[in-house]
């Protein structure tokens, strides 16, 4: 409809309504995405999610990350159970465990810019305790 009618711009009235998490299925902000890909002549069709890393529960991890980035998941350590957790203390780094028989499947994710991660959302440093 922006588009048909020559109007330069679009606006999002409620914009915490789109997905930040991804956990739709759609990719991260799927609204704002295809909003974007639309005005600027692209397709509208959404994201797909992050490719996921496989591996055993009892696995531990031998290989050391470069001290640029954030530490391997190491599932044993890192999926207790099912859910979203943080790479570090006041990181936007995080990522979800999901069971798969008897595996887990982890999804690496990050808060956009100038956000941290804190009790399952992308919050400002300012009103995360762990940043303090």
């Amino acid at each position: 409809m922006i588009l048909d009618l020559g109007i330069a711009g679009g606006m999002v009235w409620s914009v915490e309504t789109d997905d930040f998490l991804g956990k739709c299925g759609l990719g991260k902000n799927p609204i704002l995405t295809t909003i974007y890909k639309v005005l600027n002549g692209g397709d509208p069709i959404l994201p797909t999610p992050p490719p996921a890393t496989t591996a055993s529960p009892g696995a531990s991890s031998s290989t050391a990350a470069p001290a640029t980035t954030a530490p391997p998941i190491g599932p044993s350590a890192h999926c207790p159970q099912e859910g979203y957790f943080p790479r570090g203390q006041c990181s936007a780094e995080y990522y979800y465990c999901q069971p798969y028989f008897y595996e887990w499947i982890i999804y690496s994710m990050s808060c956009p810019a100038g956000l941290v991660w804190h009790q399952d959302n992308c919050v400002y440093p300012s009103t995360s305790p762990e940043c303090y």
